[in-house]
This record gives C-alpha cells, sequence and structure tokens, in this order.
C-alpha cells in the first residue's frame, strides 16, 4: 500500500442496525487508526426499507438503499434476487471507490459481480450456504479465486475450511479476533442503562449470544 495515496473503501453489509453493529465499527476504526489515508463509506441493508444517507456515530459515511423487491417479497424469501436488487442499486456508488469490503456470506452476489478492483471478503461466520451441495463448494472455491483478502473469525475456523478443503490460497486469508472493548466509558446514561446496571448488579460482565433473530430480508 502507498502510504502517501488516499484509498476510498466502499464497505456492503446487511446489518440490524449500522450504530449497532459493534463488529463492524470496531474493525473499521482499527483499520483507520493503523491507516490514516484509508477512508469508508457503508451500503447497509437494515430491517426497515428506506432511502437514507448520512453519517454514523463513530464518524463514517454511509447509505441505505431502498429496495424495491424488499416490499415486493415477503420477508425471509427471494434472498438472492433481493440480493441482486442490492447489487444493482449501489453499482454505480461502487465504481467510484478503490476496493469493497463485503461482510458476511450474504454479501457474495458483490464478490461475484465486481471486477476491476479489489475485493475483501469478511467471513465472520462460516459460509454454510455454500457448503450443502457440491455446486455451491464449486461457486465458493470460484468466489476465493476472486478476492484478494479473506478475513476469518479466530484461526481455528480458518483452519477448519482449510482442513476440509474449502479454501485452497492460504495468502490471501488472515483471522480478527473481535473482542470487546473494555476500555470504552460511556460519557451519556440513559434510563435503559440505569435499568441494565441494576440488573447486572455485582457482576463485571455479562455475555450476551444469539440476540439477532436473522438477517434483514
Amino acid at each position: 500500500m502507498d502510504s502517501n495515496k488516499h484509498y476510498n473503501i466502499a464497505l456492503v453489509l446487511y446489518t440490524s442496525g449500522i450504530d449497532y453493529d459493534d463488529r463492524i465499527r470496531k474493525e473499521i476504526l482499527s483499520i483507520k487508526e493503523t491507516y490514516s489515508n484509508i477512508n469508508f463509506k457503508i451500503f447497509a441493508v437494515e430491517p426497515k426499507n428506506r432511502e437514507e444517507e448520512g453519517i454514523t456515530s463513530y464518524g463514517v459515511p454511509y447509505r441505505i438503499p431502498y429496495l424495491k423487491s424488499r416490499d415486493k417479497y415477503v420477508s425471509g424469501t427471494r434472498t438472492v434476487q433481493k440480493a441482486w436488487d442490492f447489487y444493482k442499486t449501489v453499482k454505480k456508488d461502487l465504481k467510484t471507490f478503490d476496493a469493497v469490503w463485503c461482510a458476511d456470506p450474504e454479501t457474495f452476489v458483490f464478490v461475484l459481480m465486481i471486477h476491476g478492483k479489489p475485493i475483501a471478503w469478511d467471513l465472520h461466520e462460516l459460509p454454510l450456504v455454500f457448503m450443502g451441495n457440491p455446486l455451491m463448494r464449486m461457486l465458493f472455491k470460484y468466489l476465493e479465486r476472486k478476492c484478494n483478502v479473506m478475513v476469518h473469525a479466530n484461526d481455528a475456523r480458518l483452519q477448519f475450511l482449510h482442513d476440509k478443503g474449502f479454501i485452497k490460497h492460504m495468502d490471501c486469508q488472515f483471522y480478527l479476533r473481535n473482542y470487546p472493548q473494555f476500555n470504552e466509558i460511556d460519557t451519556e446514561y440513559d434510563e435503559t442503562y440505569l435499568r441494565f446496571v441494576e440488573w447486572k448488579g455485582e457482576d463485571k460482565c455479562v455475555y450476551l449470544q444469539g440476540l439477532m433473530g436473522g438477517k434483514s430480508s
């Protein structure tokens, strides 16, 4: 990477809420802290289908595109058509960026369709959708060859995919542990926070898992 050049990266993902997606926030801020010449813009699908642009609470510009397919089809159905609609809707925007960061297996349509610029595919979850039949496995191997970087949640998952023969090109594979940031201190406290502190009692922390009911349609 040329330290004298400014890089703009588009990040595409499905999320329950950009401001509450702690993994994406920490990944972006960690990269920006290490490489001051990199800027991001987020293109996201949230549960509420709407057209919106703005700045996240952590200072990153974003666009939530309105998708006609999400109003046309029932939630949880026609996911490939909706993914294609997502890609087509933001395709022109992506042309102005130096690279595209695709978050989670659900963004595979972007990996498949983007040409002529670097692609990072963030597989924080195991790509189970590609592990069910030989055709999907072949597609995954093709997508791997298109990626300049593939990011995994930890070394164990990376080794699992490699041992099972799902990934081959280890030189572009990396893992990024997503530890909680206990050193961050809130400057404002609302009623919900105070109720949580009372509920937590004397415990130093609480481990929560599986709070999401599913990806946005």
